[in-house]
């Protein structure tokens, strides 16, 4: 925007978020590293990395005096190695971080722009009338210092089917986290109906995890080394529409060779890129 208007207002009044990721995602972290361990980069895997957002939050922080909203969606409790409620794709945390007008819903990520949420939430913000509030407010400084101001949702398909993979340009100022390491990855391919069993050594720990990218037709189910199911992630349920999808098991993690059975229930080709880890951690 210019930076002086005619009026003295912003040329934009209000800008309504649904489940941006102003602070990364922790998913970004550990498939970035999956992607990384297959030889392979995706660029809008990475940059979701909270540490490469954060180096953009550097850069972007002035608001010229828009209003910001935000939507959070909060359905799950696990997110790649990290116990927090999410949208699939976004922490709450991150998608609310210093904005005063926030919510959160129970639809996933690539739900939140549905009639529901967009009824109860977006239209309020934006009618014109004794029911609305358009009028935008001027932000408080002191608490938007590193304030983003561009959405990023646009950067990364609603579903991993066939992106391209590109160069990554690391910034040197950017840390690694180590932490988010998986112990195993793997990219897997499934033409259409097909089923397969593939061996992940499993470590004892406190707890593990899988997570995976796939599109909603794959249908995902670990079973531990004697054989008992422990979880699954099924096709087409709203867990399968997230960008990033997981497995969590919280006790009782026994060492021993586990098995993910995957099945792709649709019509096409799938890719299927998984992680696997342990000790997650809680925000």
């Amino acid at each position: 925007m210019p930076a002086n208007s005619p009026d003295g207002r912003p040329q934009i009044s209000h800008l309504i978020m649904l489940g941006t990721p102003n602070m990364g995602s922790p998913c970004a972290d550990v498939m970035d590293f999956a992607f990384d361990m297959l030889g392979k980069n995706v660029e809008a895997v990475r940059q979701l990395k909270p540490s490469v957002v954060a180096e953009f939050n550097k850069v972007n922080f002035n608001r010229k005096g828009v209003k910001f909203s935000v939507l959070a969606g909060n359905p799950l409790p696990v997110m790649c190695k990290t116990l927090v409620w999410n949208d699939g794709v976004v922490p709450v945390e991150s998608a609310i971080w210093k904005i005063k007008d926030n919510a959160t819903s129970k639809n996933i990520h690539t739900e939140l722009t549905g009639t529901e949420d967009f009824s109860s939430f977006v239209k309020p913000r934006l009618a014109i009338g004794p029911k609305g509030n358009h009028n935008p407010e001027l932000p408080e400084v002191p608490q938007y210092p590193n304030q983003v101001n561009r959405n990023l949702m646009d950067t990364f398909p609603a579903r991993f089917v066939n992106a391209s993979y590109r160069p990554q340009v690391r910034s040197n100022s950017i840390t690694v986290d180590d932490n988010f390491r998986p112990a195993f990855a793997k990219e897997i391919r499934l033409v259409s109906k097909q089923v397969l069993e593939i061996e992940i050594p499993v470590a004892a720990s406190a707890n593990f995890g899988i997570s995976f990218m796939a599109d909603a037709k794959v249908s995902a189910t670990l079973t531990d080394e004697k054989g008992v199911i422990r979880g699954r992630n099924l096709a087409d349920s709203a867990e399968a529409k997230a960008l990033f999808r997981t497995i969590f098991i919280e006790k009782n993690v026994s060492g021993g060779t586990w098995k993910l059975k995957l099945e792709n229930t649709g019509p096409f080709e799938a890719i299927i890129v998984i992680a696997a880890w342990n000790d997650a951690v809680r925000k």
